[in-house]
């Protein structure tokens, strides 16, 4: 922990309202006045510019310094006027901002000249060049970026953007998937497990980290129970450990050494209670599963060389013998072992001898082929990938080879198999993932023609049909997991399966298996499923806690010096910097509201530290220096005495700043008071059925305003409410139920208690939030659906009520979940959910409206929304069907009022007309005369139609007036921003956004395999 320098840059904060008429940054200065709406751009450097009036654009430059540009734009009174402009500076050094952009929205005066227009504007600073992405950029904008025109009428938030914090993700190691084929489980290069749900959008609930050094995880392996709650997970690390997970409890259950030295590969046994771990030694190790242990069983005979494959061998099924007794299957336990020396052996597990031997040939090269990967299909072919980037086939049962492959630049590191066995997917270091199918041969397609039914080519040639290049340094997992469970087999449906590829650059990349090459992947982020950043807005400082895998690092914000200045007072700096132990992850952290406490769990323990700052300093030069930070550790013994100083997966401040709640992954809740001398832990006390079912591991916590409820958020997608009552509310609350009132220790007791269980939500919950100054809970789940929970009354909303099941479906259809809620204090009707790219803002005082509004304009959704509206209804089909309701609704009255109707054929002769026959023979009768008088109603609506529309769409390029959008646009959502981590409310009518974008991840990946490309 250490104290750091302040770091060199710029960043800008805009002034709030009232509007400035001056304006002076190093480049370039402005004067504009409210009255006259005249102004002049005064440029210090060399610059091109760029004016944007409403709709007009306008190119001007200014040759030297001190060259002006008259900003005079035409206005109507009482109308909305935008204007920006934008000024580049091609002189300035590249490690200089060399882009500065101006927006202003202003409401122009009434006819009355004594009142003046409202304004907002937005500065954005941005960098070009080689250190783009080391600048923080903060901003002033409207609400979740909407447009300028809205601000007189909605609340006016300021957009501060975090992109300094450097949050590293780690590359992935290795994967597996559950028998299920729902769980993933991904190994982190930083030595965590994260447990991914397939039908869940992949999210993530839960990592569990690892004693140990950095890097050390090599392998995984999951148990052949296919009911997810009871499958368990082994981890094999190179510091000669074998490890079990829980997964429902999200912690280390068991673990043994290997006695065989470091791990390379895990594989289980299909049929048998058996681990085998391939060790450094050159050994084989079984080790026993049964009774839900881990123990070790036997060693084979050694092979001479660092074990660094395995895989079990698969027998076809003509050749399983009828019996299934347990002898005769252990009579067939056969595995394969892939050295380092380029050898495969078969080794008899029950045994240990070996069977056979097969070499890889090391062509053109003076080492042997390292068998990285090996793969068992279900006919008894055995698939090998080697260094040298060859895959070869082998018969299982002769050891003999069957066909090879050269479609690999360098190492395969990964394989895998299609769900028949009839599709093998292998990539590696050079990033190329190669799908091979196998053709049946001609007897078996006449066949297949014949019966009219798929059948099993076993004997067929294999090709390699496609290939695809998605991620952009080495993979070094592949794992096949289940979409969708589908029908049965011999059902006649087919299920869908989905291969997961990840490696070096940190992110996922799925892939359809039976149209891998016409579909393209798709990606999945590597960013955090559970909070990062947590904020203590009520410290002068405005200090900001940031967590990384081993440390955390505390910075404070800048603020402005006054309401009218666009300098900040402070720049955003880093103020301390914790270190964890070594060897162990920070599972999660939080920052109490007045920035006072400060808490994280890691695998081992929980440690809260408070924290002190000194007030500011000025210097000689009559600039304020932050003061030292003074930290002071607690120690609650009272968690030891508990029992909970392991195990911690959450953590949250009460409003307060005097209670720190716990959930661990047992399903536990507890509460640390360190308002008091001594730290008291005070345990949630849930006298339901499910207290001690599985799947409670506390993933989310929520605490209200007023400290009176917390809320539980679990890992089977459950939601509780627990109440905090003190010693007299519980005193009374017995009283009412008829008990006898128990004695109160004292003033300050206080118990948590379990008060309700939400109803199962439509998918599981990704983020709680409480609504300010209301006992309401916003709740968002993975289909991106939130719903509000009145917490007194224990029901729904007036508005989730009515517009809960009727979200829009630019949201609901987005692939990433809504990770984070907050509300704006100033307003705590504006909510403002995001994911890592989108935020979207709903003002719940308003009912949903017709479209969703989408920014910036430009992005090609947005662009795409505009050009679907008007196709999906134009003019005469709007025409047409408002005229036939019209008409319906005409008939019916007539017929209400009438009690009789004339007949049509009596009204034509009153009329002179002739009888017309509708086409459809109904019994609705016109004449002549009326249908032509009728056609030629209906032109002249369809022209007027077609002009309003042409109106309407002129209109929806500039901002409405806030009476035309009352019901048309409430959801705005905004998807210019990349790689959210977290957002936060800094103040009022201020947040803060804090983004790393995926191109400056890339940019610090180790360099790649160099391959030769066309044309260079």
């Amino acid at each position: 922990m250490h104290q750091h320098t302040r770091p060199a840059g710029r960043s800008w904060c805009s002034a709030p309202h009232p509007f400035p008429s001056k304006f002076e940054c190093p480049y370039a200065s402005y004067n504009f006045s409210s009255d006259s709406f005249d102004g002049i751009i005064t440029a210090h450097a060399p610059c091109l510019g760029l004016l944007v009036v409403n709709t007009g654009v306008k190119q001007f430059s200014l040759p030297k310094r001190g060259c002006g540009f008259p900003l005079q734009p035409s206005t109507t009174p009482g109308k909305y006027l935008s204007f920006s402009f934008i000024l580049s500076f091609p002189s300035l050094p590249p490690s200089l901002p060399r882009n500065l952009q101006m927006v202003l929205a202003i409401r122009n005066p009434p006819v009355t000249p004594d009142k003046k227009a409202a304004a907002v504007r937005a500065i954005v600073v941005e960098q070009e060049g080689a250190n783009s992405n080391q600048e923080g950029m903060v901003g002033r904008a409207t609400p979740a970026g909407s447009s300028e025109a809205d601000a007189t009428e909605q609340h006016l938030l300021s957009i501060h953007r975090c992109r300094f914090l450097n949050w590293e993700p780690q590359a992935v190691v290795c994967m597996a998937v559950s028998a299920s084929g729902q769980l993933l489980a991904v190994a982190r290069e930083s030595g965590s497990v994260e447990i991914r749900l397939v039908l869940e959008k992949f999210r993530v609930v839960g990592m569990v980290p690892l004693p140990g050094k950095t890097g050390l995880i090599r392998a995984l392996a999951w148990s052949q129970d296919v009911q997810d709650t009871r499958a368990r997970l082994f981890v094999g690390t190179l510091d000669t450990f074998i490890s079990e997970i829980d997964v429902t409890g999200m912690r280390v259950k068991h673990r043994r050494d290997s006695y065989g030295g470091a791990v390379w590969c895990l594989a289980v046994a299909p049929a048998q209670d058996l681990l085998a771990v391939g060790c450094e030694d050159g050994s084989v190790k079984l080790f026993s599963t049964a009774d839900d242990a881990l123990e070790f069983s036997r060693a084979l005979p050694t092979v001479n060389a660092r074990v660094l494959s395995l895989a079990w061998q698969m027998f076809p099924a003509s050749s399983v013998p009828i019996s299934s007794s347990a002898s005769s299957s252990r009579q067939q336990l056969g595995i394969f072992v892939g050295a380092i020396d380029g050898t495969i052996r078969h080794l008899d597990a029950i045994t240990g001898h070996s069977a056979y031997r097969m070499t890889v040939e090391a062509r053109n090269s003076v080492h042997p082929a390292m068998i990285w990967c090996l793969k068992s299909l279900r006919d008894g072919t055995l698939v090998s990938g080697d260094s040298l980037g060859n895959i070869h086939f082998w018969d299982g049962a002769l050891g003999t080879l069957k066909q090879s492959f050269s479609v690999h630049e360098a190492d395969i590191l990964a394989l895998e198999a299609g769900p028949m066995g009839e599709t093998v997917f292998a990539s590696g270091v050079d990033s190329k993932l190669v799908c091979l199918k196998r053709q049946p041969s001609s007897q078996q397609q006449q066949k297949q023609q014949h019966q009219h039914q798929r059948v099993e080519a076993s004997n067929g040639t294999w090709v390699a049909t496609a290939s695809n290049r998605a991620h952009s340094h080495d993979v070094r997992a592949l794992a096949l997991v289940r979409k969708s469970s589908g029908r049965q087999e011999g059902g006649g449906g087919r299920q869908s399966y989905l291969l997961v590829s990840g490696g070096e650059d940190t992110k996922l990349c799925t892939y359809s298996v039976n149209a891998f090459a016409r579909m393209r992947p798709r990606y999945i982020a590597p960013y955090p499923y559970h909070p990062l950043a947590s904020l203590a807005s009520r410290h002068p400082a405005r200090l900001l806690l940031m967590q990384h895998d081993r440390k955390l690092h505390l910075w404070a914000l800048g603020a402005t010096k006054d309401e009218t200045a666009a300098v900040l007072r402070h720049e955003p700096s880093p103020v301390l910097e914790i270190q964890a132990a070594k060897g162990e992850l920070i599972i999660c952290s939080t920052l109490s509201p007045n920035g006072r406490f400060l808490a994280y769990a890691t695998g081992e323990e929980l440690r809260v530290f408070e924290v002190e700052m000194e007030k500011e300093e000025e210097d000689e030069s009559g600039r304020e220096e932050r003061g030292r930070v003074n930290l002071q550790r607690w120690k609650p013994s009272a968690l030891q005495r508990a029992g909970v100083r392991k195990g911690i997966t959450a953590l949250a401040f009460c409003p307060d700043s005097k209670t720190l709640v716990l959930g661990t992954g047992g399903g536990r809740v507890l509460r640390l008071r360190l308002d008091l001398p001594v730290a008291v832990v005070e345990e949630a006390r849930d006298d339901s059925t499910s207290a001690g079912a599985e799947g409670r591991c506390v993933v989310r916590l929520s605490c209200s305003q007023d400290g009176r409820s917390v809320a539980v958020g679990r890992w089977n997608g459950e939601v509780e409410i627990y109440s905090i009552l003190s010693g007299e509310r519980k005193k009374k609350k017995k009283k009412e139920g008829g008990e006898a009132a128990a004695a109160v220790a004292g003033e300050g007791e206080r118990e948590l208690t379990l008060s309700w269980r939400l109803p199962r939500l439509d998918s599981a919950p990704t983020a709680l939030a409480y609504q300010p100054e209301a006992d309401v809970l916003v709740i968002a789940c993975v289909s991106n659906r939130f719903y509000l929970f009145d917490i007194e009354a224990q029901q729904l909303t007036g508005w989730s009520k009515d517009f809960g099941h009727r979200l829009p479906k630019e949201l609901l259809d987005r692939h990433d979940c809504v990770l984070g809620i907050c509300f704006n204090p100033d307003s705590s009707n504006a909510l403002i959910l995001h994911g890592f790219g989108f935020v979207c803002y709903v003002d719940l005082d308003r009912p949903m409206g017709r479209h969703v509004q989408l920014l910036p304009r430009t992005h090609p959704a947005a662009l795409a929304q505009r050009e679907g509206i008007r196709k999906r209804n134009p003019p005469w089909v709007v025409a047409m069907k408002q005229k036939k309701q019209k008409k319906k609704k005409e008939e019916k009255k007539n017929e209400e009022a009438e009690g009789t109707m004339l007949p049509a054929a009596e009204a034509a002769a009153t009329a002179g007309g002739r009888v017309e026959t509708m086409p459809n023979g109904g019994g609705r009768r016109r004449t002549r005369g009326e249908s032509i008088a009728e056609e030629e109603e209906m032109r002249e609506q369809l022209m007027a139609a077609a002009a309003a529309a042409t109106e309407t769409a002129k209109l929806a390029r500039r901002p409405a007036n806030v009476e035309e959008k009352e019901d048309a646009w409430n959801f705005m959502l905004h998807l210019g921003y990349q790689g959210v981590l977290a957002v936060l409310a800094l103040g009022r009518d201020e947040l803060l956004v804090v983004e790393e974008p995926w191109i400056k991840i890339v940019s610090k990946l180790p360099d790649v395999l160099h391959r030769q490309r066309y044309g260079t």
